[in-house]
């Protein structure tokens, strides 16, 4: 990428010359397509790959950071206008999605959903922030992984998918 940046007219001649070179004896098309190229040494050390992976995996878990934190404190938020004082409280202890929850000690949000109500709303954004929230440790190593064996590392995933 960098030579092609810097030096692009060289570039495309060497490209045009291995085109040709390669037209001539397709033999050392596929013998320059299986080994690397060796005027690319392998420059970086075990710790810059190290950050590139981690920051591979940091930089695709953001969105998921910063969606979450958006939604749950506009959550507390509409939960203090709609519920006063304790509205923020109340929305951590007294609402659920657990469907086998006991509906005498909190409310089933999904059994008992009233969208005029404003304390309701403010639970759904208080869990849907909390479930992204949810997927950083997925997000994250599974992004790690993709940035050390590229697509490779998701085989495993695509296998489960396909097998259900």
């Amino acid at each position: 990428m960098k030579k092609a940046i810097s030096d692009g007219p060289a570039l495309l001649s060497q490209a045009g010359r291995l085109a040709d070179e390669w037209a001539k004896d397709p033999s050392k098309a596929s013998a320059a397509v299986a080994a690397p190229a060796a005027d690319e040494p392998e420059t970086e050390g075990v710790v810059t790959r190290l950050r590139k992976w981690l920051m591979t995996g940091v930089s695709y878990m953001i969105p998921f950071v910063a969606a979450g934190g958006i939604l749950i404190a506009l959550g507390f938020m509409l939960a203090q206008i709609a519920g006063g004082e304790t509205g923020a409280i109340d929305v951590t202890k007294n609402f659920t999605l657990d469907p086998s929850a006991d509906p005498s000690k909190v409310t089933i949000l999904q059994n008992s959903f009233d969208p005029l109500s404003g304390m309701h709303w403010a639970t759904l954004l208080f869990l849907i922030g909390g479930a992204a929230f949810g997927f950083l440790v997925p997000i994250l190593s599974g992004f790690i992984a993709y940035a050390i064996a590229d697509r490779r590392a998701w085989c495993p995933v695509w296998s489960a998918v396909r097998s259900r």
